[in-house]
């Protein structure tokens, strides 16, 4: 799956995720803003945002000039895949919602069946399946430093991030 999509394979690093289509209100922009500052501290992680364009293409180019000006091409990646979406939660470390509106995501639902540590916007019907801090770190709309925190913490504390994804 690595290979399909087009992914480099470097020993240790790590992967945040997000399953959504790309369109401007799944956050995918948060992500990239809080995709730097993780970067920083942890640059052996690289951020893999699957999901296929949905006729934004506006909103897919204004994300790849930011990616670049920040010079975080190589290290954020936007890939649709056709596969069985389950080869690509076996790549996800940690995975990310930063959405901005939503109702009850089928990605959030088959992270926590995944037993993916999770960080998420507290949007929509989000709060009512996920108890910040038990099973997932829910953080504030559009706000990458929150996002940020939550990604690092999840990255680096490998306790927090099992306790993250328990079963309420």
């Amino acid at each position: 799956v690595r290979r399909e999509l087009n992914l480099p394979d470097i020993a240790g690093q790590k992967i945040v995720g997000q399953v959504s289509g790309l369109i401007p209100f799944k956050g995918h922009d948060v992500l990239i803003e809080a995709a730097a500052r993780v970067l920083q501290a942890e640059p052996n992680t690289l951020f893999l945002c699957v999901g296929f364009s949905r006729g934004h293409a506006e909103y897919e180019a204004k994300l790849k000039a930011r990616l670049a000006e920040l010079n975080l091409s190589d290290r954020v990646h936007f890939r649709g895949y056709a596969g069985d979406i389950a080869d690509v939660w076996q790549l996800i470390d940690v995975f990310a919602h930063p959405s901005k509106f939503d109702s009850l995501p089928l990605s959030v639902l088959e992270a926590m069946a995944a037993g993916k540590p999770s960080v998420m916007s507290a949007v929509g019907g989000i709060p009512e399946v996920v108890e910040d801090g038990v099973n997932g770190l829910l953080v504030p709309i559009n706000e990458p430093q929150p996002l940020a925190d939550g990604l690092l913490r999840l990255l680096r504390e490998k306790e927090i991030g099992r306790a993250s994804c328990r079963e309420r």
